[in-house]
């Protein structure tokens, strides 16, 4: 989390933003908010075609970042 904290704000691939997304989301991590800010901007900027993994991880992770259940946390 620590090295991830210091390269998601140079990141600019909604995938793996998405992937940062849930990892801070799954640990409750304070850079939860700004990484969610980060990714919605780098998916709406971004004009390339997204694979069906790309936007599988996108969805998830917006779903994370609204509240709902995490997948991939365990409780």
């Amino acid at each position: 989390l620590t090295w991830m904290r210091q390269v998601y704000p140079e990141c600019s691939s909604p995938y793996s933003l998405a992937w940062s997304v849930l990892a801070f989301a799954t640990h409750g991590d304070e850079a939860l908010r700004p990484a969610i800010k980060r990714f919605e901007n780098s998916f709406l900027q971004n004009q390339i075609a997204f694979n069906v993994e790309a936007l599988s991880v996108a969805a998830i992770a917006l779903d994370a970042a609204q509240g709902e259940p995490n997948p991939f946390q365990v409780r």
